[in-house]
């Protein structure tokens, strides 16, 4: 029997045509399919995946009908885009989870922060949030590296070190929520 796996993504952007353009692929089809075939590349049905923000953009069906290709129960934390768009748990059902802001996980024996832009933590103004997690999983950054990512976001915040998921820092494929949470700590011992 196949064991279920963890995976953590953001910035999926799907039906976004100008994020298509950004990311130099032909059309917004071309891209949605590209992301499709490399999640369920490396996904399985039986999987569980973290989405941290920008799921997609425009009307509610046609992201559903997306949704309901990928492989794995879905979590969506949700980002800028996301709420701009107005997804609401209630548009997506069964089809997808829809948190709010961020959600705090446990994966190799830690807690984990994950949220979609870590300027949010400063917005929501809960002096807690990092309390007790051993490291911050994010998105949102669109290009660097996910270790010192650029457009002025940090590689830590307050001490915490940060890792960026977005697909297409990582070749438009979902990681393994194992395998970001011990990179963080071999990035922290390297900091220590």
């Amino acid at each position: 029997m196949q064991q279920r796996k963890i995976w953590v993504s953001s910035d999926l952007h799907l039906n976004h045509t100008k994020m298509a353009e950004v990311r130099g692929i032909e059309s917004v089809k071309k891209m949605n399919e590209l992301i499709v075939t490399r999640w369920n590349s490396v996904v399985a049905e039986i999987d569980k995946v973290w989405i941290l923000g920008d799921f997609g953009l425009g009307p509610k069906v046609p992201l559903r009908m997306l949704a309901d290709r990928l492989h794995g129960e879905k979590h969506l934390v949700r980002g800028n885009h996301d709420l701009r768009n107005g997804i609401k748990p209630i548009n997506f059902g069964r089809v997808m989870t829809v948190h709010d802001e961020y959600a705090v996980v446990t994966a190799v024996g830690e807690n984990w922060l994950l949220i979609h832009d870590i300027d949010t933590i400063k917005t929501l103004m809960n002096p807690n949030l990092l309390h007790g997690v051993r490291g911050i999983i994010v998105g949102h950054t669109h290009s660097g590296d996910p270790e010192n990512y650029t457009a002025g976001v940090p590689r830590t915040y307050n001490g915490v070190q940060a890792y960026c998921v977005t697909v297409e820092l990582h070749r438009y494929r979902p990681l393994l929520l194992d395998t970001v949470c011990k990179r963080i700590m071999e990035l922290q011992k390297g900091n220590t």
